[in-house]
C-alpha cells in the first residue's frame, strides 16, 4: 500500500495562497453557482457558462478515454498508455469499459505520435486541473487542446463499439 502523505511536503508561496482564494476557488464556486440558478431558473453569464461547459467537457472527454481503455502517465513526461484494468474500492466493479458493451480497447498504435501526446495531456489535465486543485502540475493544456482532442475521442468510440 502506497505511503498516505498527510500534509504538503513544502507550504504554498504566498502569492498561490493568494491565487487560489483568489480565483481558483471562486471560479470552482462559480462553476457550482452556475448549476444552482440554471436550476432555479436564473441565468448565469455566458463566461461562466463557457466555464462550465469547458470544465464538464475536459472531465467527460477524460471519463471516455478510460472507457476506452486508455490513461495517462501519472507525472511528466506525458504518455498515454493502455488501461484496461478496473477500479474497485469494496470489491465490487462499478466501472463500465467499452469491453463491457462488446466493443474493443484502442490500441496504441492506431494513432499518431501527436493524438497521443494530446490525448495523454487531456487526461492528464482533467486529473491534475479539473478534479483536483493541485499546484504546479505543469499541465499546460488551452481550449484549442480540447477543441482537438474531442473528434478523436468520438471517431474513437464510433470505431469501437460494434
Amino acid at each position: 500500500m502506497p505511503n498516505k502523505i498527510m500534509k504538503r511536503t513544502t507550504s504554498l508561496p504566498s502569492i498561490e495562497m493568494k491565487r487560489y482564494l483568489e480565483d481558483h476557488l471562486p471560479y470552482r464556486k462559480s462553476i457550482l453557482d452556475c448549476w444552482l440558478n440554471i436550476s432555479s431558473c436564473q441565468p448565469p453569464s455566458e463566461k461562466v457558462l463557457r466555464n462550465c461547459a469547458f470544465e464538464a467537457a475536459l472531465i467527460h472527454c477524460r471519463v471516455l478515454l478510460e472507457f476506452l481503455g486508455l490513461a495517462s502517465s501519472q507525472k511528466p513526461p506525458l504518455k498515454l498508455v493502455q488501461k484496461h484494468n478496473y477500479h474497485s474500492s469494496d470489491g465490487v466493479v462499478h466501472e463500465v469499459k467499452i469491453s463491457d458493451l462488446n466493443g474493443t480497447f484502442v490500441e496504441l498504435n492506431e494513432l499518431n505520435d501527436e493524438e497521443k501526446y494530446l490525448l495523454a495531456k487531456i487526461y492528464y489535465t482533467a486529473n491534475k486541473a479539473s478534479a483536483h486543485l493541485t499546484y504546479d502540475s505543469q499541465h499546460g493544456l488551452n481550449s484549442g487542446d480540447l477543441e482537438r482532442a474531442i473528434p478523436i475521442v468520438f471517431r474513437l468510440l464510433k470505431d469501437h463499439l460494434h
